[in-house]
């Protein structure tokens, strides 16, 4: 009689949206309760109610209450099943309220982050820190773990088994550097396991971010720096640099390549494959003038040619390979100066550039007086105005407020002339 009941219901259509509201009614107060409403009813609706309930539902709505409709099913030859039972067997589940749902759902994930975190305390101190701010702080991947524990828990436990892994690899790595492919292959016999467009990829990112102290790398040169951070050679060339004067140092020695163009005096492009088996970066003189921009830049190459000036590119936004020469630089005892447009993107880069290294490098051409000289009639929005906000740098800090009040760009190219004229000075 159950399943005779249910295959009634179940073959007339005009019960589907009917039955759907009952769950959800059953499920909010776990009994037959409240009142169920079928806004603008169909034909088929319609015949359906007026054969169960008798009468015509000629209104713009249906409506009925849970205890009604339980009641009247008590009255027909179906009076052996209940409103409970024939919803379970229409839907094929065990009715639970939404409280209760919610509790064995809080209940599963619980135990599932517990298996984490079980796994992380196998790993090593990094591993185990990481894995522990994750789950209680609900960052450093969380939502990115939550999202595909949706899918399969089973994979998403793997995903964290091979990350703490790599990361005890890492740490153990005797030649202090891996090439990310195989890094994946070591780990999982897969080279692209770790690959950044895949979720354990992302992953690897995230418990790298935290370990190193950093935020979420939005973008891909901030992730080739994590990985540079983090002792992981990235197959990658896109990542350049354009310098002048400057050596580069092998194992070796002089690297002969770069030191010819620099008895050429031309300039030459660096990228992050170039740098795997360079050591040390130096230069004559030991002054190094940065350019944010690639005009300012090229100029300064002809305009200083009788010098035996060291400069560097950054083409904008600092690159991997940049940061990479700039460390080498720092590290040789080298003074950089930095210079580029004065704007919000261009005292971000500046601040973001002043914090790697205390003393080495210094802002230059970034005064109210500079400021002055380089302004366009280039409106800068209210966006673009709110990074000032983020500047650490006291001399950036005060420039900023300038910029907030006249809200105009100022320009690298605006101070070429003076630019050249304080190198000859300087050197």
């Amino acid at each position: 009689m159950k399943k005779e009941c249910v295959k009634y219901f179940k073959n007339n259509r005009g019960f589907d949206r009917a039955f759907k509201l009952m769950l959800q009614k059953w499920r909010k107060y776990g009994r037959a309760a409240g009142s169920i409403v079928i806004s603008k009813p169909s034909k088929e609706e319609r015949e359906a109610f007026r054969g169960f309930f008798g009468g015509s539902f000629t209104d713009e709505e249906i409506k009925f209450k849970m205890q009604d409709f339980e009641k009247t099913l008590g009255e027909i030859k179906y009076s052996d099943i209940s409103l409970e039972e024939l919803l379970e067997e229409y839907f094929s589940c065990k009715l639970q309220t939404n409280k209760r749902l919610k509790e064995i759902k809080y209940t599963k994930k619980r135990k599932f982050l517990d298996r984490l975190y079980r796994e992380a305390e196998n790993s090593d101190h990094s591993g185990a820190s990481w894995m522990k701010a994750l789950i209680t702080e609900k960052k450093y991947g969380y939502n990115l773990l939550m999202g595909e524990y949706e899918k399969s828990e089973e994979k998403i436990y793997d995903f964290v088994k091979h990350t703490l892994n790599a990361l005890k690899y890492l740490n153990s790595c005797e030649t202090k550097e891996v090439r990310l492919a195989v890094l994946g292959a070591e780990i999982t016999a897969n080279p692209h396991y770790f690959d950044r467009n895949t979720v354990s990829g992302r992953l690897l990112i995230w418990a790298l971010s935290y370990i190193k102290g950093k935020t979420e790398c939005r973008n891909a040169e901030e992730i080739l720096e994590l990985y540079y951070l983090s002792g992981i050679k990235p197959d990658d060339i896109s990542s350049t640099v354009a310098l002048y004067g400057i050596s580069m140092l092998s194992e070796k020695g002089p690297h002969p390549g770069y030191e010819e163009f620099i008895r050429n005096k031309e300039s030459y492009l660096v990228t992050m494959s170039n740098l795997n088996k360079i050591k040390k970066a130096d230069c004559i003189g030991k002054k190094v003038f940065i350019f944010e921009n690639q005009t300012v830049f090229s100029h300064m190459c002809e305009v200083l040619k009788d010098l035996p000036v060291s400069m560097m590119c950054t083409s904008g936004q600092l690159r991997t390979a940049a940061l990479i020469v700039i460390d080498m630089l720092c590290a040789s005892g080298c003074t950089l100066y930095y210079s580029g447009d004065i704007d919000p993107e261009g005292l971000g880069i500046a601040d973001k550039l002043l914090s790697r290294s205390e003393g080495n490098i210094v802002p230059w051409r970034f005064t109210k007086k500079d400021y002055e000289k380089s302004i366009s009639n280039e409106t800068i929005s209210q966006t673009s105005l709110k990074k000032l906000d983020g500047l650490t740098d006291s001399k950036l800090i005060n420039l900023g407020d300038e910029i907030k009040r006249i809200k105009l760009a100022g320009y690298q190219e605006m101070l070429m002339n003076d630019m050249a004229e304080e190198v000859r000075r300087l050197m």
